[in-house]
């Protein structure tokens, strides 16, 4: 079974941060760590400590996976189907009729951290009550430390199996919004555009996350004609994400929007130059805005670069940072890293227009960086997307 986890770069960061070993708890780290997801981890909740994963940093020493005692039927089906988990060490809790099972999650924890080793060990987690359940059932020996953003820096780097499940959440996410721009007309609400792809992702096998709509302006009824309208995608695939952005239009635009979406694509000449190993995020976008904002658009605001796989924004963020904080982490481009740049342009708020605008542009892609520049997961050109369906 090829596994998610990136095992090397793993312990290269464990041992840079003198760290013996990982605590998963969070459903994203779990599946990642283990390959195993969960029932809950379907919809990405918190089930408060049902599952665990521990990872040591010696890789002689046995990893463990930790569930209740009601997933090992689960478990063994998914092992059947090359989807459960790498690690051979499972253990499970909650009944007492079972030889191998705990009365209780910690009971388990405890043990599993003891046979890698970890038990007086230095060991990081992603969930800041790990050490007070810990010394709570008189472990107090494992040193922990509240690390939830070395997860994040370690799926940096993407896995072979990662990078196939990137594709396939790439693909189901562009024939998704392709397929709702297909059935675009003025007369289209945002929401009917959105069911729309939210059925074929379903088709696909994938889950769609959102269609946003953006028609620049205050928001309307129904999409209109004549005048560009931004179409952004965000859907998964077993998990893994995937962001796609277009600029569409019912009926031919005129020749200010055309110009508009070519400055755009003088931005995507830009970023195809800039992406490849050794450039940072922050000299990505900063060269895109000011290649955009040199073609004409003087208002036009540096793009957002960000790594995408198991979370949308997927890169590290230092703790305590403000929501949404724009490139919070100015990240180091590497092989096989997978990144989203989206560039993004409101004409209401253009006021180098003589009037208001109405529309908006979007040019978003995800690229994996290669040894030598990147290439693009998905396969349809910016061209934009022109429907002659004005009914």
């Amino acid at each position: 079974m090829d596994s998610l986890l990136n095992k090397e770069r793993a312990t290269e960061i464990m041992a840079r941060e003198s760290i013996d070993g990982l605590i998963a708890r969070l459903p994203v780290n779990r599946y990642y760590v283990s390959n195993y997801a969960g029932a809950s981890a379907v919809a990405q909740v918190d089930d408060n400590g049902g599952y665990w994963v521990v990872l040591p940093r010696d890789p002689q020493a046995p990893a463990a996976l930790i569930v209740p005692e009601s997933e090992l039927q689960d478990l063994a089906a998914e092992q059947e189907r090359g989807r459960g988990t790498w690690i051979d060490n499972v253990c499970s809790y909650g009944d007492t009729l079972h030889d191998t099972a705990s009365g209780d999650v910690a009971g388990t924890l405890i043990p599993a951290l003891k046979s890698a080793g970890l038990d007086a060990a230095h060991c990081a987690t992603d969930d800041p009550r790990t050490a007070g359940w810990l010394t709570a059932h008189g472990s107090e020996r494992v040193r922990m430390s509240y690390r939830p953003e070395l997860f994040n820096e370690i799926r940096l780097v993407k896995s072979a199996a990662e990078i196939e499940s990137l594709k396939q959440a790439a693909h189901a996410n562009e024939m998704g919004l392709l397929l709702a721009f297909d059935s675009m007309a003025a007369a289209s609400t945002p929401e009917e555009l959105e069911n729309f792809y939210m059925m074929t992702m379903a088709q696909q096998g994938g889950r769609g996350v959102q269609l946003h709509v953006a028609q620049g302006g205050p928001a309307v009824a129904a999409v209109g004609s004549h005048h560009p309208v931004s179409l952004a995608a965000l859907g998964t695939w077993r998990h893994y994400h995937a962001s796609i952005g277009r600029t569409a239009a019912v009926g031919e635009p005129d020749r200010a929007h055309r110009k508009t979406h070519a400055h755009l694509l003088a931005g995507w000449e830009t970023a195809s130059e800039q992406l490849q190993p050794g450039v940072s995020y922050r000299e990505v976008s900063q060269a895109i805005g000011a290649t955009v904002r040199s073609a004409g658009l003087k208002n036009f605001c540096d793009p957002r670069v960000h790594s995408i796989g198991l979370e949308p924004v997927d890169d590290p963020r230092p703790f305590g940072a403000a929501p949404r904080m724009l490139q919070e982490t100015d990240v180091t481009l590497e092989p096989d890293m997978v990144v989203t740049v989206a560039m993004f342009h409101d004409l209401s708020h253009d006021m180098s227009h003589a009037e208001t605008g109405v529309g908006a542009f979007r040019l978003e892609d995800t690229v994996r960086i290669t040894t030598y520049g990147h290439e693009r997961l998905s396969k349809s050109d910016f061209t934009m997307l022109v429907s002659d369906t004005t009914a």
